[in-house]
């Protein structure tokens, strides 16, 4: 689907590629993010490279490679539209 429409989307832009050590808890409610990732990656700009005004972003723009952070990740669902589908959300990151 970003293929059709890159810079209307709002999926397509740089990303964050995280290599997933371990996790310190893993919660599973209803069918949604089931499966454990061994690498984890979040948006950080648009299509235009102009960064999220998300909270989280600073945070990794300021990273270097090989720095370790605790990442927590939350799945909702939500039920706004008419297909109920999980929506993660970044709720932190900090560097150890």
């Amino acid at each position: 689907m970003t293929s059709l429409c890159p810079d209307k989307c709002g999926s397509s832009g740089d990303m964050a590629k995280f290599k997933v050590l371990k996790y310190i808890d893993f919660v599973v409610n209803g069918q949604s993010g089931t499966e454990k990732l061994e690498n984890y990656q979040v948006l950080i700009s648009d299509y235009y490279k102009n960064e999220l005004e998300m909270p989280y972003v600073p945070i990794i723009k300021n990273l270097k490679e090989g720095d370790e952070v605790t990442i927590h990740v939350e799945y909702v669902y939500d039920t706004t539209q008419d297909t109920v589908m999980p929506v993660e959300n970044l709720i932190s990151i900090i560097k150890k």
